[in-house]
């Protein structure tokens, strides 16, 4: 409020009501947002909620996408035209994790298992914001009540329509945002999907539309998503046939090293 002109707290939402959507938007240009906890809307952690009971005891279907962390790891590096090297990768590293914590990502993510360094950065990223996030979100859920768990697989997904206007050949992989165009036209934008792309994109609306209608997400000719009460670290990997087909994957955990990322305090 005030680095858009309204210091006084008695007044400052009557004058940022009054202010132009383009002085909003540069006021808040540098800093993170982010919920914020306390009061009627949201008055617990979720985590918390989920872990002691306070959460409501609704079936819950969860999931991630494998390459999460490209999208953002572009953004910061190629997309600002500054691709992170062989030689920046180290320093940048530990730059976001600290010596110890970062010397251990170095270890987990070595450029030879990745395309590029900022393809190793993002893999990185993603799985501790996203892919272990989501397993361990779902152990918590299953505490009280129906998980069904999922991966969005599909790596030739094509990213969002702002990427692709920016003509780039990054590979961004199945990245954030990526499964969105498969189940909600891609709000209202056209998305060049290929024929088994289509034939996927079908195959998840059909598991979503009967997780709305049932609590349970089932599709016709595709296997049942696992029940994280009864099959804790199994779910479904959405896939083209090209790509093996839908199937149930017990290698997630493993695959975005989540046993470095479970052991890093939260915070």
């Amino acid at each position: 409020a005030k680095k858009a002109g309204c210091p006084d707290p008695a007044t400052a939402l009557a004058c940022l009501r009054e202010k132009p959507a383009k002085d909003i938007l540069a006021a808040q240009a540098g800093y993170d947002w982010g919920p914020v906890v306390g009061g009627a809307f949201l008055p617990a952690q979720p985590k918390d909620a989920y872990e002691n009971g306070g959460a409501a005891r609704v079936p819950v279907l969860n999931g991630a996408n494998s390459d999460e962390g490209t999208l953002f790891a572009f953004a910061r590096f190629d997309g600002a035209g500054a691709p992170l090297t062989a030689e920046q990768y180290p320093g940048a590293v530990i730059d976001a994790y600290g010596p110890d914590l970062g010397g251990r990502v170095l270890t987990a993510y070595p450029l030879t298992d990745h395309a590029s360094p900022t393809h190793a950065f993002g893999a990185a990223t993603g799985d501790r914001m996203f892919a272990c996030t989501a397993l361990r979100l779902n152990a918590a859920l299953a505490h009280r009540g129906p998980v069904y768990a999922y991966e969005f697989a599909d790596r030739t997904s094509p990213p969002f329509a702002s990427l692709r206007e920016l003509d780039t050949d990054f590979d961004f992989g199945a990245t954030h945002v990526n499964e969105v165009q498969y189940l909600f036209k891609h709000f209202g934008l056209d998305s060049p999907l290929d024929r088994e792309q289509r034939a996927l994109a079908r195959q998840m609306v059909r598991y979503w539309g009967s997780f709305i209608r049932t609590g349970v997400p089932r599709a016709d000719g595709g296997p049942a998503a696992p029940d994280q009460r009864t099959r804790p670290g199994q779910l479904l990997s959405l896939r083209t046939a090209s790509e093996g087909g839908t199937g149930i994957s017990d290698t997630v955990h493993d695959a975005h090293r989540c046993g470095l990322w479970d052991a890093v305090p939260a915070g």
